[in-house]
């Protein structure tokens, strides 16, 4: 819908919508990068995998990312 605002900042910089996750519960793309607590989410940073919170609805779940090069 245009002119709707949904809590963001007008004028705020946006991530592509092909690089924002969405969550697979709620649908919505409201979601950020959740702490990494327990043993096995330091596990999973191994294989590319990082926990994301969506901040609609609460839930957790694990998703690919990026490693950026040092190089």
């Amino acid at each position: 819908m245009e002119g709707l605002n949904l809590g963001r900042e007008a004028g705020a910089a946006r991530a592509p919508e092909t690089d924002v996750p969405r969550c697979p519960k709620c649908g919505w793309q409201d979601v950020r990068r959740s702490i990494s607590k327990r043993p096995l989410d330091f596990a999973f940073t191994a294989f590319s995998l990082a926990p994301f919170r969506c901040r609609t609805c609460g839930h957790r779940f694990f998703r690919f990312f990026r490693r950026l090069d040092n190089s």
